[in-house]
């Protein structure tokens, strides 16, 4: 997906915040220089100041908000790539350390928002370790602008017989987060039965704008087939992991009538 980046206001902020950032409440300084996004992933970059670190010892909790979800880091190390979880990455920052005349930690932390395209405020806030009931004030925010949804999707836009010819259109859109997803494809159904193209099952992509316009990404995917027997049916479009038979989550569908 490349990198999310930061607004012209929040880049222009970023380059001068090694001088002006203010502490918060708890003495932490903090600062968001960087937000990157790869796939479902969203990694945060920055830097931590704790002039009572002497003291408090250890790392902080860092607590990030984005599109109603907060995170928080579990331990003080980075998560490990593409792992289900929101980690810190503790490193010295000597640059900050010079700028302010105290030791500083370098933070890197990922984590699993789902966001869909658009711009999101994202925020940061640094609370002592020991009090996880501490409320969250955010200490610095930045708007990002994310390119394209950070889920998978599949939709089943349309489903109808005319003169004896079964046609359906829908879009899906494949985000990884697992090797697991990986594997899943898109596939027809008709009344649960997955269908295979060839002969007179005619399965194709097709190029969707709108959908990349809407969402970032995606690609279109048209079924044609005779139709079945008089009588109601249901088409759906849905997820197949590896060579399964029966859809991975849950399929879009519709229903048709055959005179």
């Amino acid at each position: 997906m490349g990198w999310i980046r930061p607004t012209a206001v929040a880049a222009l902020l970023g380059a001068t915040a090694l001088l002006t950032s203010a502490c918060n409440r708890y003495g932490y300084t903090a600062h968001i220089e960087r937000v990157e996004g790869s796939g479902a992933w969203t990694t945060v970059r920055g830097w931590v100041v704790d002039p009572a670190a002497g003291i408090r010892g250890g790392c902080p909790t860092l607590v990030v908000s984005v599109g109603g979800h907060t995170f928080k880091n579990a331990t003080c190390s980075l998560a490990a790539p593409g792992s289900d979880a929101f980690g810190i990455g503790w490193g010295a920052r000597p640059d900050v350390e010079a700028a302010r005349g105290r030791v500083a930690g370098q933070i890197a932390f990922q984590f699993l928002a789902g966001l869909a395209k658009g711009v999101h405020s994202l925020c940061l806030d640094v609370v002592p370790r020991d009090d996880s009931t501490l409320p969250d004030l955010a200490q610095e925010c930045v708007d990002i602008t994310v390119p394209a949804d950070q889920f998978s999707s599949i939709v089943l836009d349309t489903a109808q017989v005319n003169g004896g010819i079964l046609t359906a259109g829908g879009w899906r859109n494949r985000v990884v987060r697992t090797s697991t997803e990986g594997l899943n494809q898109a596939y027809w159904f008709l009344d649960g039965t997955k269908l295979t193209p060839g002969g007179s099952t005619v399965v194709t992509d097709v190029a969707r704008p709108d959908v990349v316009a809407a969402h970032g990404a995606g690609i279109g995917t048209t079924l044609s087939m005779p139709a079945p027997a008089p009588g109601s049916h249901q088409v759906c479009l849905a997820w197949v992991w590896g060579n399964d038979s029966q859809p991975a989550g849950t399929p879009d569908c519709k229903t048709v009538q055959v005179p």
